[in-house]
């Protein structure tokens, strides 16, 4: 749309006359206030009465008006590019879009509620709210979907211990939630059939226990499987860790029991620019430690990424790291991060730091599950996020509270070469 006539205030300041244009990256204002906003910066955007107001990432905002019958096009066109160039920078690409569903997000204990739709692909639930910035909901951190029929609202636990809580649906509440238990469903049906071609020998109702616990790239921990089937871990062992053994042996050894995990995914062939994201990624420049290795796949065909945790302690006692290998590809090294807030994780103790300690895990699986493993964005140099070949996770680091965190809690890379055991020292000594 062309740019047109209004006012602009800047600030909380006069309006000024100017011009408002919806370009193709970014709101172009002319007139008597030049300025660009690019839409990834746009952190809050509101529609208020023929007022649209704008809030930017540096702290600026700007209230527009007086844009006539334009308005309301303008407004829908800045929504609409913001929406879609922040799906794209937020890694919000979903496998095969099912349903949109227009509804109010609630917050905790059903306060603040605000307009928002509700789009369902078939591992993710992308929230775009009608102000504010969209987030993703994978499914792999469901912990549960439970309806409240009185309040006619739809309650999503996360692993994290965070509750989504969605209503007004209206005729289409109950469709949601059905929609969204069979989605999970599937992918523990998905995540079943891989786990079924990697432990031939597991009876299948060990298998579907499993499956559900380990639902589309969840990393599981011992512990957990233990309770499924004492005799199950050395099994998923051999099947995630194949020729990388010796590494997660030497890891294990400073692992409390039952802390260590181990993740599953299978990955779709690419059908479209959504299903292309979980590809795996291009070996990494920096990742060059041993000899070239096909991704091992499951019997039947389909490729896998399979990966491990390890908490870390020393003489028995825990630190406050955790060492993450991807078992299933060429690059081989070890990466190290911090589970938490120093001030945190000194002030936990027994069930209560083990539990802790899992939360960690699932909030970093999450964060790698969403780079599709793809390790730089967390290690890179500023500069290379801001302005070189990185830059598309700029906005994704900046947004995202578990991407940045996973980043700022990166300690150290070991690579396997004969100095690992030293390298995998130093790090520990910044835990």
């Amino acid at each position: 749309m062309a740019a047109v006539p209004g006012q602009v205030a800047v600030g909380g300041g006069d309006p000024v006359a100017c011009t408002v244009e919806a370009a193709e990256d970014g709101v172009r204002v002319g007139g008597g206030v030049q300025a660009f906003i690019a839409y990834d910066d746009i952190d809050d955007l509101l529609d208020d009465s023929y007022t649209l107001r704008i809030a930017v990432e540096d702290g600026s905002r700007y209230d527009f008006g007086m844009l006539g019958r334009a308005y309301g096009q303008i407004a829908a066109d800045i929504v609409k590019r913001r929406d879609a160039s922040l799906e794209k920078n937020l890694l919000l690409r979903g496998v095969n879009l099912r349903d949109t569903y227009p509804g109010m997000l609630l917050g905790e204990d059903a306060l603040q509620p605000v307009g928002a739709t509700f789009r369902l692909y078939e591992d993710l639930l992308v929230v775009r709210p009608d102000h504010g910035v969209m987030f993703g909901v994978p499914f792999s951190a469901v912990d549960a979907v439970d309806w409240d029929a009185e309040l006619y609202q739809a309650h999503i636990r996360l692993d994290d211990g965070t509750t989504v809580t969605i209503g007004k649906l209206a005729k289409r509440s109950e469709e949601f939630t059905g929609e969204l238990r069979r989605l999970l469903d599937a992918l523990a049906e998905r995540t079943r059939a891989t786990l079924s071609g990697l432990l031939p020998d597991v009876s299948p109702g060990t298998i579907t226990a499993l499956a559900g616990a380990m639902r589309d790239g969840r990393a599981v921990q011992k512990r957990t499987v233990d309770a499924i089937d004492p005799g199950l871990w050395p099994k998923l062992a051999t099947a995630v860790l194949g020729s990388r053994r010796d590494s997660y042996e030497r890891l294990a050894a400073m692992t409390p029991d039952g802390w260590a995990a181990f993740g599953v995914k299978a990955l779709k062939a690419a059908a479209s620019d959504e299903a292309a994201e979980e590809q795996p990624p291009a070996a990494e420049p920096e990742d060059p430690e041993t000899g070239p290795e096909a991704e091992r796949t499951v019997p039947g065909g389909g490729e896998n990424r399979l990966w491990f945790f390890c908490p870390l302690s020393r003489d028995g006692v825990p630190i406050n790291a955790v060492a993450s290998e991807v078992t299933s590809e060429s690059g081989h090294a070890t990466y190290v991060f911090r589970l938490m807030e120093p001030e945190r994780f000194a002030s936990l103790r027994g069930d209560e730091l083990a539990d802790e300690i899992g939360r960690a895990i699932g909030r970093l699986n999450r964060a790698l599950l969403l780079l599709n493993f793809r390790r730089e964005p967390l290690y890179a140099s500023e500069d290379e996020i801001r302005s070189g070949r990185l830059t598309r996770y700029r906005v994704a680091l900046r947004l995202l509270p578990y991407l940045r965190w996973a980043r700022e809690s990166f300690l150290g890379r070991a690579a396997h070469t004969a100095g690992w055991d030293a390298a995998i020292d130093r790090i520990l000594e910044k835990a």
